[in-house]
């Protein structure tokens, strides 16, 4: 009598379950096949063997073949696997115990998000898609571009922006750091040797820790450094010729060292238009004053006999030693050119007293 009625029960369900649409496990309005309110539990097929790992296959509809599965890839690991005929495998992977992601690298251990692959940057407007960055590699570099032309046929690269105000909320304050973690302006970037070209293709300006050299052909034409307190100027690396040196508020071309007492020290000639001197002691026309005290001739004959050199102008052992200040020199010859004259104006008075007391014959 039961399996009659099992068997009957059978019968007045069967028609049910074959006219059903939708099957709705915790709720009667069932939308889909199989509408599930709650939590739904996947297990593995066979514990500890990973081809039967807990998951959902999902069939290409052209010929029933397995094409994508979203579950578990082992123990701890879940994400895609793309199968089938040119499938890509377990390209998309989530590690349930650190929650790294990877995409394209199966094992996302120690950052966040590990991708092995490029990344393209892409913005709809107006129903058009546009590509508008990419971050790329090459040969070990990474590359971040900015709309690449040869990517997009009939198109230009844009420009390449960083902390852009375009909101105009005004917090453009941020600063950008190589090298650094604490920038102190809007690029900041910290290194040694070599840290920074810039280039027109044969022209560069090159920058490093201590130094700036303009190039031409990968040749460094023109060069400055800080050598301690020392900022130095010279035609190329390493070449002290011609080199102008500025140390505090004393100058030196041609040599590194500054001589003691001078503000500009040459080693080597100078050719100017003119040469301005500001005399901060009386110039020398205290000679045509009353009281000044002329030397006769007969005292100037005897002083130069004895020193071989003109009264108050320096000996020429002097000068060859310790050189030659033109502002002091040229007022000690503008004295002695007053003197001569001076001299001269004496033997014309006494030419004339001459011609009174002797009467020239005709």
């Amino acid at each position: 009598m039961k399996k009659a009625t099992q068997f009957l029960l059978l019968l007045l369900l069967n028609p049910l379950l074959t006219l059903a649409q939708n099957v709705g496990i915790g709720t009667t309005t069932p939308a889909f096949k199989l509408d599930v309110q709650g939590r739904m539990r996947i297990k593995a097929g066979t514990p500890g063997n990973v081809l039967t790992s807990a998951g959902v296959w999902m069939d290409d509809y052209r010929d029933g073949s397995n094409r994508f599965f979203f579950g578990m890839k082992d123990s701890i690991r879940a994400g895609f696997y793309g199968g089938g005929t040119g499938g890509k495998g377990w390209d998309f992977t989530f590690n349930t115990q650190t929650g790294n992601v990877g995409i394209g690298y199966l094992d996302p251990t120690y950052y966040k998000l590990s991708i092995d692959g490029e990344i393209g940057l892409y913005k709809t407007i107006l129903g058009v898609r546009d590509l508008y960055g990419s971050f790329t590699s090459n040969a070990g570099d990474l590359i971040l571009n900015a709309k690449l032309g040869n990517l997009l046929v009939g198109t230009n690269p844009q420009n390449l922006i960083m902390q852009y105000d375009g909101g105009g909320f005004g917090n453009i304050s941020g600063k950008v750091g190589i090298g650094l973690a604490d920038p102190l302006v809007k690029l900041h970037i910290n290194g040694s040797g070599e840290i920074c070209r810039l280039s027109n293709g044969s022209t560069a300006i090159q920058m490093g820790s201590d130094y700036m050299q303009y190039m031409n052909s990968n040749v460094g034409k023109f060069f400055m450094q800080l050598i301690g307190n020392n900022f130095t100027i010279s035609n190329s690396s390493g070449n002290n010729t011609g080199i102008l040196t500025l140390n505090g508020n004393r100058v030196t071309i041609g040599q590194i060292t500054a001589a003691n007492g001078y503000k500009l020290s040459v080693g080597g000639k100078v050719i100017c238009e003119e040469v301005r001197v500001q005399l901060q002691g009386a110039w020398p026309d205290y000679v045509f004053n009353k009281n000044y005290k002329l030397k006769s001739l007969d005292e100037l004959r005897d002083y130069i006999s004895q020193n071989n050199h003109l009264p108050n102008i320096p000996a020429a052992s002097e000068m060859e030693q310790n050189g030659i200040a033109l502002g002091d020199m040229q007022k000690k010859m503008m004295e002695k050119i007053e003197e001569l004259t001076l001299y001269i104006l004496q033997l014309q008075q006494e030419i004339k007293q001459i011609k009174k007391e002797i009467p020239l014959k005709k």
